[in-house]
């Protein structure tokens, strides 16, 4: 089962970076993170047609001062702005791929945005909002399925 617990979900806390999309980006903001001793949970990145690097993290929320976090991130070179997203979270979605299954699977009214099959059996790819985040899980746990889990960037 995942390691990420429902109660540590909670306690995330998500920072939106835009920045120029330029080689060594991502870099510079691990390295700042990595310096301030900050640990990235979560890091999703994708990219708009005007050139821009959205970068969305999740942090742990009771380690660490969001406020702080974004001073320094602004002060990187190539970012265009750095804010707390928590606001913005009917607009961050969680990728969902649960493994081994024989056949398409539908927990309730959550059904899958694709089905892949392999060798080890059929993944299960499901986008959920982070308003139904908690439900989702519960009815995954319950079930026993094997998943990973991964945030994916504001939508």
């Amino acid at each position: 089962m995942n390691a990420q617990t429902i109660e540590t979900m909670d306690d995330m806390k998500y920072i939106h970076i835009i920045a120029k999309n330029n080689v060594g980006i991502l870099n510079r903001v691990s390295s700042l993170m990595r310096r301030r001793n900050y640990n990235m949970e979560e890091v999703s990145v994708s990219f708009d047609s005007d050139g821009k690097a959205n970068i969305l993290i999740a942090i742990v929320s009771g380690t660490t001062d969001i406020k702080q976090i974004i001073s320094q991130l602004e002060k990187i070179h190539d970012v265009i702005e750095a804010r707390d997203a928590n606001d913005q979270m009917k607009d961050i979605f969680f990728a969902f791929y649960i493994y081994g299954l024989e056949k398409e699977l539908e927990l309730g009214d959550f059904k899958p945005v694709s089905t892949v099959m392999r060798t080890e059996g059929m993944i299960n790819i499901f986008m959920i909002q982070s308003d139904r985040l908690k439900e989702f899980k519960g009815m995954v746990d319950d079930a026993g399925y094997y998943y990973k889990e991964r945030v994916m960037n504001l939508i």
